[in-house]
């Protein structure tokens, strides 16, 4: 008996919406210690799918990035870890 986990396949995010691939075909994930377990369903998204989704981060990136900085943001963190001078005799990581 197959169990499935979730019925509902995942979408593509892109351009602020929830998309299926152009082909509207999914595949199905599942769990390696039992196979009968279905962990998820997802889309089979094609390389146009992919090229719809890089021109919409690029459209959306002038203003994503002319947003200010948030505390706890990544960008906000690197720009503080940035600016501050190297120690030395710290380990490198």
């Amino acid at each position: 008996m197959t169990e499935t986990l979730t019925e509902t396949p995942a979408r593509n995010y892109v351009g602020g919406d929830w998309l299926e691939a152009e082909s509207g075909e999914t595949y199905e994930k599942r769990d390696p210690w039992r196979p009968s377990t279905v962990t998820g369903v997802f889309q089979s998204s094609s390389a146009d799918d992919a090229h719809g989704a890089v021109a919409a981060a690029a459209a959306a990136f002038p203003a994503w990035a002319a947003l200010p900085p948030r505390p706890g943001r990544p960008s906000s963190t690197a720009r503080r870890t940035r600016s501050r001078p190297a120690r030395s005799g710290s380990p490198a990581t």
